[in-house]
């Protein structure tokens, strides 16, 4: 079970000083850092991206929702969002409209509620009731699914600091060293470096900060998930761990694409129900599956990362063979 990863310090920072004595350099340290109930809408919401122009597709398909049995606890407007948000996955690589939605179109997208279903919400239940140093299972996978989508937004923030403050730092040093190996700063400029230096060193120790608290909380989460996995052990529950998520491995069952409608059976959460219908309608467009366990056209859901959905190179070269890119 892969958990996520702990981002080392780096070898520390020392910043090239200013040569302000007749050119003799007081000194010379290389850097390095680490690299860290009412009417509901019967049509798809604007999507976030309404102002880019996309041609349409002449071998766009037309869709509408059609029998959603409320037993699955969902609602159609959120059923359009998420199958807008499976569409963009086809069509933002190719910048095409390869689907259109149409109240009287012929294929539908329904859901149907049969034993698959019905297995998911006992087994949800169950794990209500399962617990550890007085943790119910459910509970240990809320906190960890909260804290998880913290722990990414930090982490990618982090990174982006430290890649503004690694550019800013290099750009300083390299200043410095051809002023050095020139004779060193002149008079006019060393109040500008000496401020400029400061402010790096001031940035360095924030960004350091910020790792030892991002790995804190990466901490936090893997005890979370060593909980979770010791729970799943204990009771032997049908879970895996995943690309950050916890789900059922099993076949594209859940989901069918008939030749004329998508049926879907059953599904755990958003993120789960979302590749199913990408994974569909990648079969809609006339993709078969490929061999990689990671691609979103692979037979299996398991590798995939469903959090973050991305098409790998093999979903890419099924799209790109038949909608070539700009």
């Amino acid at each position: 079970m892969s958990k996520s990863t702990i981002i080392a310090a780096g070898l520390g920072i020392a910043l090239l000083n200013v040569a302000c004595d007749g050119g003799k350099d007081r000194a010379k340290e290389s850097s390095a850092t680490s690299t860290t109930s009412r009417i509901e809408s019967t049509k798809p919401s604007p999507r976030k991206d309404a102002g880019v122009t996309r041609a349409t597709s002449p071998n766009s398909k037309s869709y509408t929702i059609g029998d959603v049995d409320p037993r699955f606890g969902i609602t159609k407007r959120k059923l359009l969002r998420l199958i807008d948000e499976a569409i963009q996955v086809w069509e933002k690589p190719v910048h095409v409209k390869l689907f259109r939605y149409d109240s009287a179109a012929d294929l539908k997208i329904n859901m149907q509620f049969d034993e698959r279903q019905a297995s998911v919400i006992e087994a949800k239940r169950l794990r209500s009731h399962i617990t550890l140093n007085g943790k119910s299972f459910n509970e240990l996978k809320q906190r960890y699914d909260s804290q998880i989508e913290l722990v990414e937004a930090r982490e990618e923030q982090f990174k982006s600091e430290e890649a503004e403050f690694n550019g800013r730092l290099d750009k300083y040093n390299y200043e410095v060293e051809t002023w050095n190996n020139k004779g060193g700063v002149p008079p006019d400029k060393i109040e500008a470096v000496d401020r400029e230096r400061s402010r790096l060193e001031f940035l360095k120790r924030d960004v350091d900060h910020q790792r030892v608290e991002l790995n804190e909380a990466i901490s936090s989460v893997n005890e979370l998930a060593d909980s979770i996995k010791e729970i799943a052990a204990k009771y032997n529950l049908a879970v895996e761990y995943y690309n950050d998520e916890f789900i059922t491995v099993r076949e594209f069952e859940k989901g069918v694409w008939n030749g004329r409608v998508i049926n879907i059976f059953e599904f755990e959460n958003d993120n789960d129900l979302r590749i199913t219908l990408v994974h569909e309608l990648g079969h809609v467009l006339g993709f078969g599956h490929v061999d990689d366990p990671k691609a979103i056209m692979y037979y299996k859901l398991g590798k995939q990362n469903i959090r973050h959905l991305r098409l790998t190179e093999e979903d890419r070269k099924l799209l790109f063979a038949k909608f070539p890119p700009p």
